[in-house]
C-alpha cells in the first residue's frame, strides 16, 4: 500500500511540474502589453471630448477625457489605432512599443451634399424633379457680361424662350414653355429669396449680387404657388454672408455694343434712278409700249426737276443739281446723307460691383455696391443704375 501510495505521490509531482512549465509557456507567447498615450485635438488645436481610440482587431476601446486626452493598453508590438468621433473624418495611426505620446487631429467630414433646388417652403435634389426644373448658378451668371440676370440665361435653360430688347434698362419677354394664353399674360411670376414679386421682375437686381436662378414648371410650380405659377416660377436666390475672414471683391468690365444691320441702303444716286424707272412705268402705255417720260438709265434735267419738285423742295434740288453740274449726268457728285448713322452710336457699358462677406459661425455678414452705364446704341436711350445690398445673418 506504501509503495502504491509513494508512485501515486510522483505521478501528481510529476503532472504539476509539467502543467507549470506548460503555463509558463504559455504566458510566455503571450505579448505583454503596451500602454498608449496621447490627445485628440480639432484641426484647430482645441482638444476633444468622447472621441472613441480603439485598437484594431480587438475589444480594446477607451474615450477621450474633458481635456482629450487618452491612454490605452496595447496587445501588439506593433498596433493600430482607430479614432473615430461624430462629424470628423475617420483616422488610423499605426502604433508601437517605442510610440510616445501621440498628438492627434482630426478633420471635420466634409461630404458633398447633392445639389438641391429650393421650392417654396422646402428643398428636393434636382435629380427628383429633373424635367420640372432648371436653371444656372453664379459661374455661368458671371461667364457674360450683361445688364440683367435674364441676359445671362438666353440660351441656357431648356424650354425657357426669353426675346432680346435692345433698349438699355429693359429686358426681354421670358415665356416657359411656350405662350399659355392668347389674351392673358404670359409672365412667370418671380421669387427673390423666398419673397414673390408682385409687380416687376429681376431687371433691377445686380447679376453680381445673384447666386443661383432656378425655374420650375408645370406642377412643380402650381403645387406650391397655386395659380400664380401658371406660367412658371422663376426663383433668385442671392448671395450670403459665409463664415470666415472678411474678403472683399471687385468685379468690373467693359463692354462695346454696335448694331449690326447687314441690309443694303440706297445711296442718293440709286434712289434717282429707282425714282426715274417709277414714272417711266407710270407712263407707259400698254397699248404702245411707249412712256411719256425718258428711261430710267436715260436721264434728262428738265424731267427730273420735274420729277424732283425743284420748286416745291428746293433743298433736295439743290444736291440733285449737283450731279448734273457738268452738263452731263454724274451721280457720285450727289451727296449721299447716312441718315442711320445719325440716329445710331457705338455703346459703350461699364459695369462694376464691390462687395465684401465675412462672419463667424453665429453670425455672417454680406454687401455690395453696384453702378452700372449703358450708354445704349442709340441716341437718347442710355440707362444708368446704381443698386446696394446687405444683409445679415444671425444664428
Amino acid at each position: 500500500m506504501q509503495k502504491k501510495n509513494h508512485a501515486l505521490k510522483r505521478i501528481l509531482l510529476c503532472s504539476v511540474f509539467l502543467l507549470t512549465l506548460a503555463i509558463q509557456n504559455i504566458l510566455a507567447q503571450q505579448p505583454s502589453p503596451h500602454i498608449i498615450e496621447g490627445i485628440v485635438s480639432n484641426e484647430k488645436g482645441e482638444p476633444l471630448q468622447g472621441v472613441v481610440v480603439h485598437e484594431q482587431s480587438t475589444n480594446e476601446s477607451v474615450v477621450t477625457d474633458a481635456s482629450g486626452k487618452f491612454k490605452i493598453s496595447v496587445s501588439r508590438a506593433s498596433a493600430i489605432l482607430v479614432i473615430t468621433n461624430t462629424g470628423y473624418s475617420e483616422k488610423l495611426v499605426a502604433v508601437s512599443k517605442d510610440t510616445g505620446n501621440l498628438n492627434i487631429a482630426l478633420s471635420i467630414y466634409n461630404k458633398e451634399l447633392e445639389e438641391v433646388v429650393v421650392v417654396g417652403y422646402n428643398t428636393v435634389k434636382r435629380k427628383d424633379v429633373t424635367g420640372a426644373v432648371s436653371g444656372i448658378g453664379q459661374e455661368e451668371i458671371k461667364s457674360r457680361p450683361v445688364d440683367n440676370a435674364l441676359e445671362a440665361m438666353q440660351g441656357k435653360v431648356a424650354g425657357v424662350d426669353i426675346s432680346s430688347n435692345e433698349r438699355p434698362g429693359t429686358i426681354g419677354d421670358i415665356n416657359i414653355r411656350g405662350v399659355r394664353s392668347l389674351t392673358a399674360s404670359n409672365s412667370p411670376l418671380f421669387v427673390v429669396d423666398g419673397i414673390p414679386l408682385i409687380t416687376g421682375g429681376i431687371e433691377n437686381i445686380n447679376p453680381g449680387d445673384i447666386e443661383s436662378i432656378d425655374i420650375l414648371k408645370d406642377a412643380s410650380a402650381t403645387a406650391i404657388y397655386g395659380s400664380r405659377g401658371a406660367n412658371g416660377v422663376v426663383i433668385v436666390t442671392t448671395k450670403q454672408g459665409k463664415a470666415g475672414k472678411a474678403t472683399l471683391n471687385l468685379n468690373s468690365s467693359v463692354t462695346f455694343e454696335n448694331l449690326v444691320d447687314n441690309e443694303k441702303m440706297y445711296n442718293a444716286g440709286d434712289f434717282i434712278t429707282f425714282r426715274r424707272w417709277a414714272y417711266y412705268y407710270a407712263g407707259l402705255n400698254a397699248t404702245t409700249g411707249i412712256s411719256s417720260y425718258p428711261r430710267g438709265d436715260q436721264p434728262d434735267e428738265a424731267f427730273d426737276k420735274t420729277f424732283f419738285s425743284a420748286t416745291a423742295d428746293p433743298y433736295a434740288w439743290a444736291n440733285i443739281a449737283q450731279g448734273w453740274a457738268s452738263g452731263t449726268w454724274d451721280p457720285s457728285k450727289v451727296k449721299t446723307t447716312d441718315w442711320r448713322g445719325k440716329v445710331t452710336q457705338q455703346g459703350v457699358t461699364s459695369n462694376n460691383t464691390i462687395s465684401v462677406s465675412g462672419g463667424t459661425d453665429k453670425i455672417k455678414a454680406y454687401g455690395s455696391f453696384g453702378y452700372l452705364n449703358n450708354t445704349g446704341t442709340i441716341h437718347g436711350q442710355s440707362f444708368e443704375r446704381y443698386t446696394a445690398r446687405a444683409n445679415v445673418d444671425i444664428a
